[in-house]
């Protein structure tokens, strides 16, 4: 569960993972991998940069520590007042970090999943985290292991753009 400074307020996943995505765009981070860590975030993935003849890939990780997130946060959500259009991306154009890691942020929000793990992958994400059970038969949370199709991933970006709420099938 992702906390503010203080440690006593839980910051929501949507924001949050839209703000790392946004990173890692800029950052041509491809194959990402998150994880919640007691300390935060962590990104790992394969990344691009520039090479004498060309261009090279190599494993890059970041640790987007707790006390960091609410300045990342505060820095998105001023950049979006600036520079937020709107515009749909091409419907077979790669799915941007920002907006994948948005709608699953969102998921998670929604089904009050923590300790989470996304993993993209060809056709979609998958998500493992903790969820607490809705009975008091047990007191352990429940491990889900979740696989969101990039066609579903594509439909809730659309939903979020044009201001509606995405639809749950």
């Amino acid at each position: 569960m992702i906390l503010d400074e203080s440690g006593r307020y839980r910051i929501e996943y949507e924001d949050t993972l839209r703000a790392i995505g946004h990173y890692l765009d800029v950052n041509l981070y491809h194959n990402v991998t998150i994880v919640e860590l007691p300390e935060g975030l962590l990104a790992k993935g394969i990344a691009v940069r520039a090479a004498h003849r060309g261009t090279r890939l190599y494993s890059r990780s970041y640790l987007f520590k707790n006390d960091e997130i609410e300045s990342i946060l505060e820095d998105a959500y001023t950049r979006r007042g600036r520079a937020e259009t709107g515009q749909p991306a091409a419907r077979h154009a790669p799915i941007s970090n920002q907006d994948m890691l948005r709608v699953v942020g969102r998921v998670i929000d929604e089904e009050k999943w923590h300790d989470i793990v996304i993993n993209q992958v060809p056709g979609g994400a998958r998500v493992k985290a903790l969820v607490r059970p809705q009975t008091t038969e047990t007191e352990d949370d429940q491990v889900i292991d979740v696989f969101i199709e990039e066609s579903q991933i594509r439909r809730w970006i659309e939903e979020l753009r044009v201001g509606r709420q995405p639809g749950r099938d």
